[in-house]
């Protein structure tokens, strides 16, 4: 991807999504196993907000 608008609102809909994930994780209820997924989940989005950060500025590239 080459065009940083289109990176750019593809990090806000990650953002999104990273947030609904957030808001499932604060139910007091949740299982430790429901953690461990909704965590991952997390550091998987902030992983592809970093490659999509990259694409609008190479500082944020993930070879640092």
């Amino acid at each position: 991807m080459t065009d940083p608008a289109e990176a750019f609102t593809r990090i806000t809909a990650e953002f999104g999504d990273l947030h609904g994930l957030a808001v499932e994780g604060h139910a007091g209820d949740q299982p430790p196993e429901c953690i461990a997924v909704l965590a991952a989940e997390i550091s998987n989005g902030l992983h592809r907000v970093r490659e999509l950060l990259a694409c609008i500025h190479p500082q944020w590239s993930a070879n640092k």
